[in-house]
């Protein structure tokens, strides 16, 4: 079997599944990494003495999507060789949730307001029901 790699862009919506039927097993691989737009994940930061922080999409969704975020500590390498050595890690730990999720947007809220600055990576995926 001959395999040839190509880059394209998509500009315009196309019918993913008649490429599909033309594969084996209807699975798509990708040998590189995938780059999605910013309404697909992006880093959300949550200012000292705030307790939320709200993401508004630029293009809308057609349904509300699935929604994750995970706290982000940065940390430099010698600081976590020091830990290491230590044998612990002392961690910021802030609960929180994503909350009102909509085609629009989301919020990520906090238990209470942070003490310090916080970083949230996120991302956003539509999925087909």
């Amino acid at each position: 079997m001959i395999q040839q790699t190509t880059d394209f862009t998509l500009e315009k919506k196309f019918d993913l599944n008649k490429v599909l039927a033309a594969s084996d097993a209807g699975a798509i691989k990708f040998a590189s990494h995938v780059t999605f737009g910013k309404d697909s994940g992006g880093v959300a930061k949550i200012a000292s003495g705030s307790a939320e922080i709200s993401i508004a999409f630029e293009k809308e969704y057609t349904s509300a999507p699935i929604v994750t975020a995970s706290q982000l500590w940065d940390i430099d390498q010698s600081t976590l060789d020091v830990m290491g050595q230590l044998g612990t890690f002392i961690l910021p730990k802030q609960k929180y949730i994503v909350a009102g999720v909509t085609t629009k947007g989301f919020t990520i809220l906090l238990e209470s307001s942070a003490s310090a600055e916080l970083k949230f990576g996120w991302t956003a995926a539509g999925i087909k029901n």
